[in-house]
């Protein structure tokens, strides 16, 4: 332009399910989408994407749960033809200059010369690894068929975006993909309310040293460690330091504690409930999410915007996001609950560690775990100049 200002891209923004909705895939393609459009960007909706020809898939999925086996359609190729159709009759209508597929599975059939950015939080043969945690195991058709299909998806695509080294290194071993068209970019938290780094600062010095609260956040207690934050609260407190436990989005089998609160559903969408999230993690010393299996773990993120460490295991992506005595506790997979305890407690000991750690989690989320510097790390990976 003559003027010199640049124009931000019209960015095709394609999600098989509704991304305009903030609870699903945890809040991810809705942030995503934001962020796009806070940067500028002109974002074009092509979602959800519901082909008729799934009703076609409904007896074969219905055979095998019969058989106590997981089947989706979501890899069969004529289903993914038909989402690929839909998408190419938008593109030659709004010809933007990037797409943006949210699930690998949307792009495998995908035919066009626009740069397409395929992200997700993990790949198929990671989530393999969730299935033990779930009711039924995949049958063998699903899995060779995701498996198949998202090779095909990585070798078509113009930049393959992960939120962690180890997808990244996945997809690399996997499927013999060359880092030219690799990039690892962390995600961003789906939380509401974002403090300043100001407000940040006052909550940190505000929380004191005594009572300590630590704060479990997640769905599926046994996948999410919650049996080894249990214990650990209850190591900590026998050895006489005054721990509080938040535990929010489940109700787990577990008697009644004065120095536990239960919180069994906050909704992301209800100011009231927004704003008691926010009152908890602003008073919360470390969020505590033991998880033996994660993708990547937004609420790590979420955590960090208010100048929570966390503490995990290192599984999936977590050490993307947690570095281990720096901004956060990170121990080696499988630890137990002593060993957590030992960790935190000793941790609870050293005020100024305690403090310099919470700074540290809130500088992480300033400069990469947040939806902004996502998208803009995309967009300067994608085009060398913006479109004018």
């Amino acid at each position: 332009m003559k003027d010199g200002s640049v124009k931000q891209p019209r960015v095709a923004f394609v999600c098989l399910q509704d991304a305009a909705r903030p609870e699903i895939i945890s809040g991810g393609p809705y942030r995503i989408r934001e962020a796009f459009r806070e940067l500028g960007c002109e974002v074009v909706d092509m979602f959800p994407i519901k082909p008729r020809i799934a009703w076609a898939f409904l007896p074969k999925k219905i055979a095998f749960r019969l058989l106590g086996l997981y089947y989706h359609w979501e890899w069969e190729p004529l289903f993914q033809r038909q989402v690929a159709r839909y998408i190419e009759r938008r593109l030659s209508a709004v010809r933007p200059d990037l797409v943006y597929v949210v699930q690998p599975q949307a792009a495998s059939e995908l035919r066009t010369d626009i740069p397409v950015v395929v992200g997700h939080d993990q790949t198929f043969i990671e989530r393999l690894n969730y299935f033990p945690f779930e009711q039924r195991p995949p049958c063998n058709t699903y899995v060779g068929q995701a498996i198949l299909k998202e090779g095909e998806v990585f070798r078509k695509a113009s930049l393959i975006v992960y939120p962690s080294h180890r997808s990244i290194d996945m997809v690399r071993s996997a499927y013999k993909i060359d880092d030219a068209r690799l990039a690892m970019i962390p995600w961003g938290g789906n939380l509401a309310v974002d403090p300043t780094a100001s407000e940040v600062e006052q909550m940190i010095i505000d929380r004191g040293f005594g009572p300590f609260t630590l704060t479990f956040m997640g769905v599926d207690w046994p996948r999410k460690g919650g049996n080894i934050v249990l214990e650990a609260h209850r190591l900590l407190r026998e050895r006489g330091i005054d721990v509080r436990l938040n535990i929010i989005g489940v109700q787990p089998p577990i008697p009644s504690d004065s120095a536990i609160t239960v919180i069994p559903f906050l909704s992301k969408r209800k100011p009231a409930d927004i704003e008691r999230l926010s009152n908890i993690l602003s008073r919360t010393h470390l969020l505590f999410v033991p998880s033996r299996v994660e993708a990547f773990g937004h609420v790590f993120a979420e955590a960090a915007a208010f100048g929570v460490p966390s503490v995990a295991q290192d599984v999936g992506g977590v050490a993307t996001i947690i570095e281990n005595g720096v901004s956060g506790i990170l121990l080696p997979e499988h630890a137990g609950a002593e060993a957590f305890a030992d960790a935190v407690g000793a941790l609870f000991a050293r005020q100024e560690d305690y403090r310099a750690m919470a700074r540290t989690a809130r500088g992480r989320y300033d400069s990469d775990l947040n939806w902004r510097a996502y998208c803009s790390s995309i967009l300067s990976r994608v085009f060398d100049q913006l479109p004018v």
